[in-house]
């Protein structure tokens, strides 16, 4: 929590969260926020070296700030060697040449007829966390129509019900390596006001809780997220191209279209990070 210099925090709210609380100069706008990236840097480990600019903090009175950084290796690591150039189709007729990862091995494998969609998942080290691929049902008209029709009939019970279906079988999968980054501000704010949080951006928004003058209010919200899939689950050197075919005996998921993915606490049964693979 950066708090400026001059704002009357309740002395309540600095005492209790003495170890969150830091005081900030907004009014040096630029100095303010390179501290803020600082902080996000180093608790991303680089990933994200910039969530707000000069524009986002001009006069700002407090900024809440929340980083995450997930890292994690594949307990079946995909090897480079079988990493080739292949076609990832955005729609029927157009595609991108990507470097796609190969592994053949046992895994946890589904069906979701409500989706549309197959269902894998590919844990991590240890398995306290795992990766899910949903891969919607190939259409010869449009790539997007299944992967949109998908998302709209995702819900928690349509969701828990797909991975239900899971059974570990040998599976022949082929992914792309990819890298994604997005910010998003007044989408996030149009989000939350559709799922009713909207008296903290009002003038009649009651924030006394920090400030006795009730003068303090949400004015935005920033979001910024970005993830790194490869061989390893760390940064892999490049690699070469060896052909093969798929043996007898196991289920292709060849994920050459746009698809769902998230990333799961297996402890917590928590989603850490999703995210829409549409395009490279």
């Amino acid at each position: 929590m950066y708090v400026n210099v001059s704002f009357p925090l309740r002395e309540c709210v600095s005492q209790v969260l003495s170890e969150e609380v830091q005081l900030l100069d907004f009014y040096q706008i630029n100095k303010a926020a390179n501290t803020i990236n600082q902080f996000v840097s180093s608790t991303t480990r680089g990933k994200i070296t910039q969530v707000v600019t000069y524009n986002d903090l001009r006069e700002i009175a407090m900024a809440l700030i929340n980083a995450a950084y997930f890292k994690g290796l594949w307990l079946t690591p995909f090897k480079t060697k079988f990493t080739t150039k292949d076609k990832f189709y955005t729609s029927p007729d157009q595609y991108t040449l990507v470097d796609m990862m190969y592994l053949e091995d046992d895994f946890k494998y589904g069906i979701s007829s409500e989706l549309g969609a197959t269902v894998l998942e590919l844990p991590y080290k240890r398995e306290a966390a795992s990766m899910f691929v949903l891969l919607p049902d190939s259409a010869d008209d449009n790539t997007t129509i299944p992967l949109d029709t998908m998302l709209t009939r995702l819900t928690p019970d349509s969701l828990r019900a797909a991975l239900a279906t899971l059974e570990r079988q040998k599976i022949h999968i082929n992914i792309p390596k990819f890298k994604m980054e997005k910010r998003i501000k007044e989408e996030l704010k149009e989000a939350l006001q559709r799922l009713g949080i909207r008296h903290i951006f009002s003038n009649s928004a009651d924030m006394s809780i920090f400030d006795p003058s009730r003068q303090l209010r949400v004015r935005e919200t920033i979001h910024k997220a970005a993830i790194e899939v490869n061989e390893e689950g760390s940064e892999a050197a490049a690699a070469t191209p060896v052909l093969f075919d798929l043996k007898i005996g196991g289920r292709p998921f060849i994920c050459n279209r746009p698809f769902l993915f998230f990333i799961h606490d297996n402890h917590t049964n928590n989603i850490l990070f999703m995210g829409v693979y549409r395009q490279p």
